[in-house]
C-alpha cells in the first residue's frame, strides 16, 4: 500500500486533489517530495552572485546594525505580550509600547527546516535557489549567523546550507548538547561590541522553547508549577515546563535588546519570529507540532515584533501601529528588506508587513 501511495503520490500532487491530500500519509509523501527537490535546488545552486540589477540599495552611506532572532516552537498562544493568561512575558510587557506587535501571524508549514527554508530562500526562474543573506551580503552588509541549534557537519540541511553562506557564523551548540540560550548572550555581546561594519546583520537562531522543554531553561526560571490539566497530571506539567521555557525566551530576547541600547549612532533593528509553535494540550491529547496532521492554530499562529532604537524611529513611523491583519509568515522577509530600504525583485514590497 505504502509503495503505491509513493508512486501515485505525483499525479495527487500535480492535479493538487486537496480532498486526497490530506490523508495524513499523503501529506507526508508531498511533504517530503517538496522539501527533497526544494533542497537539490538550494545545494547545487551555482555560487555566482545574484545579479546586482536585480538589487537596488536606497541608503549607502547609514550606519545600521540589525538583529534577526529566530525563536523555536514558540507559539502566540502561550505568550501574555499576546493575551496568554499566565504572565510568560513580564520583561517584553514592560516595553510593549517600544515594539511594533504583529497579532496574526501564521506560518504555512510547522517545521523548522522546512519553515525556515519557506521564509528564507526564494527560486531564481524556478531554478536555482539563493537566500536573504545573498541579498544582504551583495547589498553591502556583513552578515551574521549565530545559532544554539544543533549542526552536523557531515548532515547538511537547508538551513545549515543557507548558514554558511553568511560571512561568519558561529554554531555554539554543535553536537546537541543541553546548553541553554544563555550561552547565546555571551557570544552576542562580542558580536556587537567587535562591530566593525557600518552596515550589519547578525541572524540569532535561539534553541527557544525546543522538546524537551525542561532542558531550555535554569531553576530560577522553574515558575509555573499548578495547572490543572483536563488531560491528566503528566499533561499539567508538561504545560508548565512549556510554559517556563516560554518565560526563559523572554528573558532572553529582553537581554538582546537591553544590549543594543547603548549604540545610539547606529539605526538599529531587532526583529523577532519563531519559526513555529508548539500545541501543548491545549485542546486535545497532543504535545508538538506535525505537518501531516492538519496543523492547528497553535502550531501555526507564532509570535513576531520587531524593535526600533530612536534613530531608527526617526527614519520610519511604523513604530505608532500595531498590525492585527493577517499576515503570513514567509513575507516576514519582504518587511525586512522593506525595513532595511533594500529593493529586490525576488521580494516584492507589496508583500511587506508594513504596506
Amino acid at each position: 500500500m505504502f509503495i503505491f501511495l509513493i508512486l501515485l503520490s505525483p499525479l495527487l500532487i500535480r492535479f493538487n486533489l486537496s480532498y486526497i491530500t490530506n490523508i495524513p500519509t499523503i501529506r507526508m509523501i508531498k511533504a517530503w517530495i517538496d522539501f527533497n527537490a526544494s533542497y537539490n535546488k538550494l545545494k547545487n545552486a551555482s555560487n555566482e552572485p545574484l545579479n546586482k540589477n536585480t538589487i537596488l540599495i536606497k541608503n549607502k552611506t547609514r550606519k545600521e546594525l540589525h538583529i534577526i532572532v529566530i525563536g523555536e516552537s514558540t507559539s502566540a498562544h502561550h505568550m501574555s505580550l499576546y493575551g496568554y493568561k499566565r504572565k510568560t512575558n513580564p520583561l517584553l510587557s514592560k516595553i510593549k509600547n517600544e515594539l511594533i506587535l504583529f497579532t496574526n501571524v501564521h506560518t504555512e508549514k510547522v517545521h523548522t527546516i522546512e519553515s525556515l527554508q519557506d521564509i528564507l530562500t526564494f527560486s531564481i526562474n524556478n531554478k536555482k535557489k539563493s537566500s536573504i543573506i545573498d541579498i544582504l551580503n551583495i547589498s553591502g552588509f556583513y552578515t551574521c549567523w549565530l545559532s544554539n541549534q544543533p549542526y552536523f557537519e557531515k548532515s547538511n540541511t537547508p538551513v545549515t546550507i543557507i548558514s554558511k553562506r553568511s560571512k561568519y557564523s558561529k554554531f555554539i551548540n554543535p553536537i546537541n548538547s543541553i546548553a541553554t540560550d544563555y550561552h547565546v548572550l555571551k557570544h552576542f555581546r562580542k558580536l556587537i561590541k567587535k562591530n566593525e561594519h557600518k552596515k550589519q546583520v547578525i541572524f540569532v537562531h535561539l534553541k527557544g522553547t525546543h522538546t524537551p522543554y525542561k532542558k531550555n531553561y535554569s531553576k530560577k526560571f522553574d515558575k509555573f508549577k499548578n495547572i490543572n490539566s483536563k488531560f491528566g497530571e503528566k499533561a499539567g506539567l508538561i504545560i508548565n515546563q512549556y510554559d517556563n521555557s516560554v518565560l526563559f525566551n523572554d528573558y532572553i530576547v529582553y537581554q538582546l535588546i537591553k544590549n543594543l541600547k547603548f549604540y545610539k549612532d547606529f539605526s538599529i533593528s531587532l526583529t523577532y519570529f519563531s519559526d513555529h509553535g508548539d500545541e501543548v494540550y491545549d485542546y486535545r491529547f497532543f504535545v508538538g507540532h506535525n505537518q501531516a496532521l492538519l496543523p492547528s492554530k497553535y502550531m501555526t499562529n507564532v509570535p513576531c515584533f520587531i524593535w526600533l532604537n530612536n534613530k531608527m524611529k526617526n527614519e520610519y513611523s511604523y513604530s505608532k501601529y500595531q498590525f492585527k491583519n493577517k499576515l503570513k509568515l514567509r513575507h516576514i522577509t519582504n518587511t525586512l528588506l522593506d525595513l532595511y530600504q533594500i529593493d529586490c525583485i525576488y521580494f516584492p514590497k507589496r508583500f511587506s508587513f508594513f504596506k
